[in-house]
């Protein structure tokens, strides 16, 4: 391995914080959640004992994020407003007096954890936090998601009251790690399915807008890059992430989206993330496949530094270890 190799393997923040400013370091970086198969893997443990990697204990998240050519660890605070029920869900007006307020000091303490173990190793610290739309749909039942969608036609007074609980519970989380040294800020919000919105335009401007809109300013007031998490189509949200000063997006589906023509319209003022098909060459490719991908990703899209490879939504449990490594050792053997 040549010194300029072994460079562009070492952990370096401003690396990622570069490209969300759409210019270029040394290479393009990497960003992916990682599911447990993978996780296991690297640390080599059973995957049954493992989390997602934003979900590990300090020192493990660290481990990952180098073995997998990483510049951050994210410290997920993505509090959903589960209800101290039977079923955990909340069905009804009256399950939301079973709902508990988002353990803030909790989150501040486990970005402290990240923080004191990322010290010293070229590694920066992201928070996670949660959108109002689903971090709601989860929590709500009996069944996650539809209840909630036809909870915003039948009653949507409880959708609404929810959701509140939801931004009141993020709102907490962000104003207890307001002085901390965080990398970015990272906002989770699937609010589009395959076509665009889930439910109709106008009534996403009525629930939806006003309370991301308040988390939003929340993330604004660290003074940090703002990156988000919004899977499905993103045609609708794109001109409001843009607005709101979200400087990178991810993880851009394959089957939704053409990131090619992203990069062309958008790819002047937001950075997208991700799109190495988590539905094609990951799973079902090889690691030649893989690479081959990864390179063309990074050769069409990496020019001016405003990308960031990844998967097209993470790294789930089907995909081999080895297709993996291909796409990362690929980054930094072409970024």
């Amino acid at each position: 391995m040549t010194r300029s190799t072994e460079s562009r393997r070492e952990p370096n923040v401003e690396r990622l914080l570069a490209a969300f400013e759409l210019a270029k370091l040394d290479r393009v970086p990497h960003f992916d959640y990682i599911d447990p198969a993978n996780v296991g893997a690297i640390l080599g443990r059973d995957p049954a004992t493992c989390t997602r990697n934003d979900g590990l204990s300090g020192p493990d998240a660290v481990r990952v994020a180098r073995y997998a050519c990483m510049d951050y660890i994210l410290a997920a605070s993505h509090y959903h407003p589960y209800a101290d029920t039977a079923g955990g869900r909340v069905c009804s007006l009256a399950d939301l007096d079973c709902v508990h307020p988002a353990p803030a000091a909790d989150y501040r303490r486990r970005a402290e954890e990240y923080m004191e173990a990322a010290r010293g190793t070229g590694l920066g610290v992201g928070i996670g936090v949660s959108g109002p739309f689903f971090s709601s749909y989860m929590a709500m039942g009996p069944i996650p998601i539809q209840s909630f969608l036809e909870n915003t036609i039948i009653n949507p007074d409880l959708v609404e009251q929810l959701m509140d609980l939801q931004v009141e519970g993020q709102l907490r989380v962000i104003e207890a790690i307001a002085d901390m040294p965080i990398a970015f800020i990272d906002i989770a919000d699937d609010v589009c399915d395959n076509t665009g919105y889930m439910i109709p335009p106008d009534d996403m401007e009525r629930l939806w807008l006003p309370r991301i809109e308040k988390i939003i300013d929340a993330m604004r007031s660290l003074d940090v890059p703002m990156t988000a998490h919004v899977c499905g189509k993103l045609d609708p949200v794109l001109p409001k992430l843009v607005e709101w000063g979200i400087k990178a997006i991810h993880p851009v589906q394959v089957n939704c989206n053409d990131i090619y023509a992203i990069k062309e319209e958008w790819g002047d003022r937001i950075c997208p993330i991700g799109n190495i098909n988590i539905q094609g060459v990951l799973p079902f490719g090889t690691p030649a496949e893989v690479e081959t991908d990864v390179r063309e990703h990074i050769e069409r899209l990496g020019y001016n530094g405003g990308y960031v490879c990844g998967s097209s939504h993470s790294i789930v449990d089907a995909i081999p270890h080895d297709n993996y490594r291909a796409l990362f050792e690929s980054v930094v053997e072409y970024g």
